[in-house]
């Protein structure tokens, strides 16, 4: 008669390994991170590391004005406190190590940006973007100037200046130009009672504006001079209009 045997307890690598297929996961040959996603810019929501532990709405952590390499790191360590992989661990190397293949998998790249706050220039060597970028923020390329040079989307290939936009009058809202600046907010120059050539005006220099663009930029004479290409695109036209009677205020009420 044989004496029973004790079942044997995992080893140190099989604990690894079965910890490895909880953390990673293999996607087109590339290997990230699981609870680990991407959620691009939408609105006033900036490109931003979606976390799906340790919450049950998650963790975003913002890509705008921030370097890709802290935020990812601040992105795995959080992941690995979940499960509990102290630093020096190799499974916590190998998850630091996924940053590039992360970047290739949601189609980002990391790039140097300048940008001014509270009256500084401020310097980033990688914060990163979208390389198709068409929303609220796009790809610069270096450059010495306060902002960086101007993206090549700000001027679209149909002669239209990207970003401003026709919106029809709808309820109490007037018709509109739309400006979804690059950076801040989107502004409104309503059309209503107002000369469309200054109020166009207004809505270039402030995408201008937001692009950082210099005001010897030779981009800004174009931007300027779209209103023709606007009009025709929106199939739009302007014609003077008298209004005989607008309301003036000759004498207070007693």
């Amino acid at each position: 008669m044989t004496a029973a045997t004790e079942p044997s307890e995992d080893t140190p690598q099989d604990l690894d390994q079965d910890l490895e297929s909880k953390v990673f996961i293999m996607r087109s040959n590339r290997k990230l991170v699981r609870h680990l996603g991407f959620s691009k810019a939408a609105g006033e929501r900036p490109n931003s590391l979606r976390i799906s532990v340790g919450s049950k709405q998650g963790t975003a952590l913002t890509l705008k004005n921030k370097s890709f390499a802290g935020q990812y790191h601040r992105a795995i360590e959080k992941i690995a406190k979940h499960y509990g992989i102290p630093e020096g661990h190799p499974i916590r190397n190998a998850m630091e190590a996924t940053a590039q293949d992360y970047l290739a998998h949601y189609n980002l790249r990391t790039q140097i940006f300048k940008f001014e706050r509270h009256g500084d220039l401020r310097i980033i060597d990688d914060v990163a973007f979208p390389i198709d970028a068409e929303g609220a923020e796009a790809l610069l390329e270096p450059s010495g100037g306060q902002y960086g040079s101007a993206p090549p989307q700000a001027m679209l290939p149909d002669g239209l200046v990207r970003g401003v936009t026709f919106r029809p009058g709808a309820g109490d809202q007037a018709a509109h130009i739309h400006v979804r600046r690059w950076r801040g907010k989107a502004l409104c120059f309503s059309l209503e009672n107002a000369s469309f050539a200054v109020q166009y005006e207004k809505a270039v220099q402030a995408m201008a504006d937001s692009l950082g663009l210099p005001h010897d930029d030779p981009s800004r004479p174009l931007m300027h001079q779209s209103g023709q290409a606007f009009l025709r695109h929106y199939g739009l036209a302007t014609a003077p209009v008298t209004i005989p009677d607008v309301v003036v205020i000759v004498q207070q009420p007693e």
